[in-house]
């Protein structure tokens, strides 16, 4: 299973970096975190309904999406 996610967060980050993304931890940890969000939301919903699989991959998307908007972010917020 840890090979698995080894090559998906790599194959991800590949991507990222085609679409311009520069390299950096957080973006490192920003694949891996999405990751487990991923197998969480697939694991967990119920694909009997129409249109389930198209309704998870929007979900997924928008939430990898969002998520990568936080990288521009600064390291902390000001409080």
């Amino acid at each position: 299973m840890e090979g698995t996610r080894d090559t998906l967060a790599r194959r991800v980050e590949e991507g990222q970096r085609r679409l311009g993304m520069p390299d950096s931890p957080r973006l490192s940890i920003a694949t891996r975190a999405w990751m487990a969000f991923a197998e969480e939301a697939v694991t967990n919903r119920p694909l009997d309904e129409p249109d389930a699989l198209t309704e998870l991959g929007a979900f997924l998307e928008s939430g990898f999406i969002s998520l990568l908007g936080t990288l521009d972010r600064p390291a902390t917020l000001p409080r």
